[in-house]
């Protein structure tokens, strides 16, 4: 189930939440990617899962905020730097929102994720092979793993459904990675899909979170990467339930490695059925 657009995305609501109730026990995963741009030090995965009560308390409370600042939506760098929409909010006024975010994204959501990885150390450090894909589509497998392992901590079996910016620069392979847990029965039952959407951030306040989440986490890679400190406002936010992984060179090395021997044992693996050899 791929809903696109608003048409699409109100299709998907009334699917899932007949008659405008909400389905029972159900979880949303919103997601948000940074370090997209050329010349990224990491590109990182990251967002929140909700429990669907809670996700709309959040979305009111976000809402409230944005509202009481008379800003229109939230957008981490426009923050940071001063630019629109909060080109005219003295730099006082931005971080007390920062920090007034963060206390509503602690309050309410359920699980924080990030996955992260130097791009250009993925690219050379781990074989090319269609089961693993470029370091986009590898994060985005662990997200999806991720929210397994919480699921199964928490012996959820219920629905999940996952958010995506929409315009996003990795929109396309989201959505064939989505898909692919739609279409197998055993990834569908690991990430409890019940379907996915695109949404434009500046509409989703828990878009906006994740927005900010990850924001953070490429920044303070940054800051270390450089023997800096890390912010407070940063520790606050993984002061919570979280997980993260980082891929560092030696991880990267030691995944290189299986895939090199699976390549070996099952050289097949992933190809297209016509393609394979007759051995």
């Amino acid at each position: 189930m791929t809903p696109r657009g608003d048409e699409g995305f109100a299709r998907f609501l009334e699917i899932m939440l007949p008659k405008g109730g909400y389905v029972l026990g159900m979880v949303e995963v919103y997601l948000d990617e940074s370090g997209t741009h050329k010349g990224a030090p990491i590109l990182c995965i990251g967002g929140y899962l909700f429990e669907r009560g809670r996700a709309k308390e959040f979305d009111a409370a976000w809402r409230i905020m944005l509202q009481e600042l008379e800003v229109p939506f939230f957008h981490m760098s426009a923050c940071e730097a001063g630019e629109s929409p909060f080109d005219k909010t003295p730099s006082e006024i931005r971080q007390a929102m920062v920090n007034r975010a963060i206390g509503i994204i602690q309050k309410y959501m359920t699980y924080g994720i990030v996955v992260a990885a130097v791009e250009e150390r993925f690219d050379s450090i781990v074989p090319v092979h269609p089961l693993v894909g470029n370091a986009y589509s590898w994060l985005a497998n662990q997200v999806l793993s991720a929210v397994k392992v919480w699921a199964d901590r928490n012996q959820y079996d219920g629905p999940i459904s996952y958010f995506f910016e929409r315009g996003h620069a990795h929109q396309e392979e989201a959505n064939r990675i989505m898909n692919l847990s739609a279409l197998n029965e055993q990834l569908q039952k690991e990430s409890r899909y019940i379907g996915h959407a695109f949404r434009k951030k500046q509409e989703s306040p828990a878009l906006q979170a994740a927005d900010l989440l990850v924001w953070h986490y490429c920044n303070d890679w940054t800051r270390q990467s450089k023997g800096d400190y890390s912010r407070d406002r940063y520790a606050r936010l993984i002061d919570s339930n979280y997980w993260h992984f980082r891929w560092k060179d030696d991880d990267l090395n030691d995944f290189a490695a299986t895939i090199k021997k699976a390549i070996e044992t099952y050289p097949d693996a992933g190809k297209p059925l016509d393609s394979q050899s007759d051995a």
